[in-house]
This record gives structure tokens, sequence and C-alpha cells, in this order.
């Protein structure tokens, strides 16, 4: 759905707009949701939220959810991605341990936190995944870094952009 409205002057943060959303999402029924990242534009703080199963982000799994941040009303929902993928998994057990797939990362990347995921593949795979969120120590930019858990390959690397209104990838 999507709501016409704008935004005045906003009264509550971004912060306060993810932790709304994780109640609205909990209410509707999407249970088991964690937030990744935000952006804001215009007074609306729209946030990506992935379903956690088994301590597995989910990542195909995606719900965007927009709040206002004058009111903190839910705007705007977009749940395709979930509707069309969401599902009981099956995951795979893990013989590469967090350890090893770390030591594949270029040595100029300094580890800042690290996740189980899965994430969409092309023709419709999932692929497991080991997601370093990483800190080049030369150009201090930050990455997302997703190693294979099966296979210990990289599978995906992504630039995080931190701007005024809010956190992408590309």
């Amino acid at each position: 759905f999507l709501r016409n409205s704008t935004a005045s002057e906003a009264t509550i943060s971004p912060e306060e707009a993810v932790r709304r959303g994780l109640k609205y999402l909990e209410k509707a029924g999407y249970r088991n949701m964690k937030e990744s990242y935000f952006s804001v534009y215009d007074g609306i703080c729209t946030v990506n939220y992935a379903y956690v199963q088994d301590e597995v982000i989910c990542y195909p799994d995606l719900i965007k959810l927009s709040i206002s941040l004058d009111k903190g009303e839910i705007v705007a929902l977009d749940a395709s991605t979930w509707l069309s993928n969401h599902r009981k998994r099956s995951l795979p057990e893990i013989d590469l341990s967090v350890k090893k797939a770390q030591a594949s990362l270029a040595p100029c990347l300094t580890v800042l936190s690290t996740n189980t995921v899965l994430v969409p593949a092309d023709y419709g795979k999932e692929v497991l995944c080991y997601e370093f969120h990483c800190r080049d120590t030369e150009s201090e930019r930050e990455v997302l870094v997703y190693i294979n858990c099966l296979t210990g390959e990289e599978q995906d690397i992504m630039l995080l952009l931190y701007e005024d209104d809010g956190i992408l990838t590309r």
C-alpha cells in the first residue's frame, strides 16, 4: 500500500522510525524481521527489513516500510518480495568456519561484524553466505563481503554509502 502523504517537521528520529516499523510488522503478522538499511527523503524514512530464520538473515524475504518522521505513521508497505519468496527453508549444514571464511578476505579489510545470511542469486536460486561488514584500512570505506558458506568462494561485494539521508548499498 502507498498512502498519499507529505511529512512536515520531524518529531521522531530514523532510529525511532525503525523501532515503530518493527512493531507494526509484528502486529501485521510479519514476525522475526530485522532491519538492514534505511534512507530518509522528504521526511519519510524507508526501511528494508529481512526475515530471520534460525539466526540466518534471509534477504530474499524483504519488506520495505516507509514511516513519516513527523507523526511516526506507516505511509507505505511493499511486501512483494516477501510474498513471492517467503517459506520455511531447509538450510544446509555449514562446513566452513567463520574464521576460515574470514581468512579469505583482503588483508586491507578490518571486520566490523559478521552475519550468516541467505542472498538471492541468478535464476531464483539462493546462496548461504557469511556477510562480513568491513572497513578498508586505506580508504576508510565500508563494504559488505559475502563468502559462500559451502564453497568458501566470494559471492558478492557491496559498497556501503553513508549519506545524510541514510545508508544505502551499491
